[in-house]
């Protein structure tokens, strides 16, 4: 049987902050590799909490500087990272956006990164509170 070693991110998280939170959260995630884990996990939406009041501003595309800053740290120290973002949604077809423009334009994005590729994205289906009013769920 082969095991990992896995670290929860513990950590404060600053809301609205996205710069801060993430150097914060790659700092903890330096921590974590030199003592050896291989799997770390952040806080959901860790890079900006729960940010309703400004969340056009602070979403972005899942190509975006968040995920590439630690697509370059999982690059770096060959670790798998997971956790979750607000991610602005990609229009890409005029005739659909046509279709969803009663729909929101964020989504709660959760995110594996394994040794600097983007291994698999999920949209959170299941939300809670205010979340309902200005996240898109996905679709099953």
């Amino acid at each position: 049987m082969t095991s990992i070693k896995a670290a929860c991110i513990q950590m404060n998280i600053s809301l609205c902050l996205k710069h801060e939170n993430l150097e914060r959260a790659l700092s903890l995630a330096e921590e974590a590799v030199s003592k050896e884990a291989e799997l770390l996990v952040f806080p959901e939406v860790f890079s900006t909490g729960f940010c309703y009041d400004l969340i056009e501003e602070v979403a972005e595309t899942a190509s975006g500087p968040t995920l590439e800053a630690l697509g370059d740290f999982s690059r770096e120290h060959g670790c798998i990272l997971a956790g979750s973002m607000i991610e602005r949604r990609e229009i890409k077809d005029r005739d659909t956006a046509n279709l969803e423009k009663n729909a929101p334009s964020q989504y709660n994005l959760g995110f594996c990164i394994d040794s600097g590729k983007l291994a698999g994205i999920r949209r959170k289906v299941q939300l809670y509170g205010p979340e309902k009013n200005i996240s898109h769920p996905e679709t099953a």
